[in-house]
């Protein structure tokens, strides 16, 4: 060797013939150490594959260890090859220990956030299905604060929202705040919170001494006053609700459990229950009204369903035969059936009372009225036949509990004796029936008001009953309110007069047919309009012959 080498070179040579002779004494040891020895040939056809390009941790590491040993080379300038080439390669072996650690330990902390983050998106994407399938805005307010504090782990979560000038406190999970703090639409919080394009979460409380933080640039009473109402509220952290460029509320949340701090992934998973919130609440306000209305539809619907079905029973059940009297009777429901039935109940002496009845107030409710109506009127009909004054005032004490809060029932009831040449009759409250009669200067019309008030007035007097004398070829005509009020699409009603005019002509037609052409003159005038009121009528005349009415 040459003799000019200094102890440190030499010192060098030391270190690296060393580890050369661990080496080889290593090498040595696992070769004798083998009693046997084993060749292994195996021959296959295997197709070439191009060799992948290599990855971005060889080529920082190369470039790495490059850079460090031109470096320790530089440094180096001046001393003998030796010492250079021994301090290239202890820099480059170092270099390449050190960047392999704390590649692994990125490695290590990266993917732990990536967990993290993958986590949370999908907590955030569970919180956001969970909000999409409500409907009402206080079940969704209720919902966001209970994700917010069950996935947090905060102790309490409130909600204030934009109530005119000043943000109130709306909902809170588990429970609502101790203190009932409002926030105007000046003050520093609305401002820090709106203060850029996109609204962001904002940190009341520093996560490492829990000390208030001085969050606002602004540095007045007014920062020393909020932070005091924060700190009264226990809330860490402010969520924005952010709808376009503006501010509809925000989430308050309390500390974490055990006092841990919130991270980022916290943070965005906040944000995302707080944007699916106002999503939500815009749903709710459009499809709200509509589904309130829908819902409405469908139950006015089941309502005229029902009241339908109630007017088929009641319907006069069996088949009449009154001798002397030619009668006829129809009506038309439209889409809203209403409180309106006639009926005909045979009496002794083959004789029968005519009965109209108009019920107001809902279809549902009139319908039900209707049917306990008609069933106490044909329970006293046989008892009372001969004094309609006591049937009615009977009905109507049999009906004074049940018609103490609904509007009364208006009536019309006749009963023809002596073979229809005479007719009794009481209008209680009823529109008046007409009596039409030929006489030589043309047809004269009679209204039937004689009775008393609608069932359910008060009333002063008894009842009255009139009664009229009948002769060949007179008619009785008893409509019901809803015809003669009919409109059509000018707003025009039907009449009186319109219905004397339909009735012209009735001494040589049968009643039936008389009718049931006044009811399509009616059809007629109103357009055929399905949501006009319920239509009745009945007609009564003396005839020689025997008549059926069919049910």
């Amino acid at each position: 060797m040459p003799a000019d080498l200094d102890h440190l070179q030499w010192l060098a040579l030391l270190v690296w013939l060393t580890v050369l002779v661990v080496f080889l004494a290593s090498v040595a040891a696992l070769f004798f150490s083998s009693r046997s020895a084993r060749i292994h040939v195996r021959l296959a056809w295997f197709r070439h594959r191009v060799s992948s390009r290599p990855t971005l941790r060889p080529l920082l590491l190369t470039a790495t260890v490059a850079i460090a040993a031109a470096l320790f080379l530089q440094i180096s300038a001046g001393e003998t090859w030796a010492m250079r080439l021994s301090l290239v390669l202890v820099g480059a072996g170092v270099t390449f220990v050190s960047f392999d650690w704390a590649w692994k330990q990125a490695t290590i902390w990266i993917n732990e956030r990536s967990v993290q983050a993958r986590e949370w998106i999908l907590r955030g994407e569970s919180a956001r299905r969970q909000m999409q399938g409500l409907f009402d805005p206080a079940a969704l307010r209720l919902k966001a604060c209970q994700l917010i504090q069950e996935n947090l782990q905060v102790r309490h979560a409130g909600l204030w929202m934009l109530d005119g000038y000043a943000y109130r406190p709306v909902e809170s999970a588990p429970s609502q705040p101790g203190v009932d703090a409002e926030f105007y639409l000046n003050s520093l919080l609305h401002q820090e919170l709106t203060s850029g394009w996109s609204f962001e979460s904002l940190l009341l409380v520093d996560s490492r001494d829990k000390k208030p933080r001085r969050w606002s640039r602004i540095s007045d009473g007014n920062l020393e006053t909020e932070q005091a109402r924060f700190a009264a509220l226990s809330a860490h952290v402010a969520v924005p609700l952010q709808s376009q460029f503006n501010l509809e509320g925000f989430f308050l949340l309390g500390p974490r459990a055990g006092g841990a701090a919130f991270c980022p992934h916290h943070l965005q998973f906040a944000e995302a229950v707080a944007r699916q919130l106002v999503d939500s609440l815009h749903v709710c306000a459009t499809v709200q009204p509509v589904f309130s209305r829908v819902t409405e539809e469908a139950h006015e619907q089941a309502t005229r369903r029902t009241a339908r079905g109630t007017r088929t029973h009641l319907s006069p059940p069996q088949r009449t035969e009154i001798p002397g009297i030619d009668f006829g009777a129809d009506y038309w429901l439209g889409d809203k059936p209403g409180g309106v039935c006639y009926d005909i109940i045979g009496l002794p002496k083959r004789m029968a009372a005519f009965l109209l009845a108009d019920v107001p107030g809902p279809i549902e409710d009139a319908a039900v009225r209707l049917v306990q109506f008609q069933a106490l009127l044909r329970s006293r009909a046989w008892a009372y036949n001969e004094d309609l004054a006591e049937l009615v005032e009977s009905t109507a004490r049999a009906l004074a509990l049940s018609t103490a809060n609904h509007p009364p029932i208006s009536f019309f009831c006749a009963r023809p004796i002596l073979g229809g040449l005479r007719m009794q009759y009481l209008n209680a409250g009823h529109f008046p029936p007409i009596l039409l009669r030929r006489t030589g200067s043309g047809a004269e019309v009679t209204r039937l008001h004689t009775g008393g008030p609608a069932i359910g007035e008060a009333m002063d007097t008894p009842y009255q009953v009139g009664e009229i004398e009948l002769k060949r070829g007179d008619l009785v005509a008893i409509p019901s309110r809803g015809l003669v009020n009919a409109l059509n699409s000018e707003s025009e009603s039907w009449g009186e007069s319109r219905l004397v005019d339909s009735l012209l002509g009735w001494e040589s037609r049968p009643v039936k047919e008389i009718v049931q052409q006044a009811l399509h003159g009616v059809d007629t005038f109103t357009g055929k309009d399905p949501n006009q009121p319920p239509r009745f009528l009945i007609g009564l005349r003396p005839s020689s012959e025997r008549n059926t009415l069919e049910p």
